[in-house]
């Protein structure tokens, strides 16, 4: 025996609401999931500057030992266009060794100028 009483037609509608909310809430979160143009060209640019800056600093420090003894470490600065090239500088120590160094690194091109105390010892 079905009822057909208002607190019947109450709980289906109240359902039904729920329902829809459930789903809007789940739609909502999905298109805010999604990323813009935008967002995907400023990821883009990271992995890019990223991808420059490993490659430099993996290939500069190898070069760089061919005319200075003492490890450098991780570069003081770095400059970057985000798109082709790269480059790392290391200022040293008073008294030391050297005093600055630049390396310039471009992509598929590799190192294409180290500078070391304002003398050009690699030019490419």
């Amino acid at each position: 025996m079905e009822s057909n009483s208002p607190s019947t037609g109450r709980t289906i509608i109240g359902k039904f609401l729920w329902g829809i909310l459930i789903i809007t809430g789940v739609g909502a979160v999905a298109i805010m999931m999604q990323t813009t143009g935008r967002q995907q060209a400023t990821d883009s640019f990271m992995l890019t500057t990223k991808h420059l800056k490993e490659n430099a600093a993996a290939e500069c420090p190898v070069a760089i030992r061919q005319f200075l003894k003492p490890d450098l470490g991780t570069a003081d600065y770095m400059t970057s266009d985000g798109t082709t090239s790269v480059t790392l500088q290391w200022k040293g120590p008073a008294g030391g060794e050297f005093g600055s160094v630049d390396c310039t690194y471009i992509l598929d091109r590799g190192i294409v100028s180290l500078v070391i105390d304002g003398k050009t010892v690699i030019s490419k």
